[in-house]
């Protein structure tokens, strides 16, 4: 009986951390596919993409910001004109109106790179807050 209730419990921790998947998680496991890629398109020394990832670290760094921006381009997060995509895919544990202020907040910057980092930033410290 003792080993059933063992197996329960491993089971349901396990279902409910996949069910509780926080934005941070569900943001890695999206743009992971394309780290490879857009560390060789951007020329972004991968120490720093994986302070980024990480550790939360946001330098002044012209070539992550173009990474920030071909990850949340080729997946699907950001069309190729710098606007949202799809808000509605993104799951029920995901605030879209916190991914929209971001958006709302950083709309007007010029430099597409610099945009995507700035929108980066904010739903990342807005998230985790």
């Amino acid at each position: 009986m003792k080993i059933i209730v063992v197996i329960l419990t491993i089971a349901c921790n396990s279902y409910a951390q996949t069910v509780s998947q926080t934005a941070e998680e569900w943001y890695k496991e999206t743009i992971h596919p394309f780290f490879s890629n857009c560390i060789c398109v951007t020329g972004v020394d991968e120490k720093v993409v994986l302070e980024w990832l990480n550790e939360k670290k946001y330098p002044e760094n012209a070539c992550l910001k173009c990474f920030v921006k071909c990850v949340l381009i080729s997946s699907g997060l950001f069309n190729p004109d710098g606007t949202l995509n799809n808000l509605k895919r993104r799951g029920s544990e995901i605030d879209v109106n916190k991914l929209k202020l971001c958006y709302n907040q950083t709309a007007d910057e010029s430099d597409s790179c610099q945009r995507a980092y700035n929108y980066n930033k904010c739903t990342v410290f807005t998230f985790s807050a």
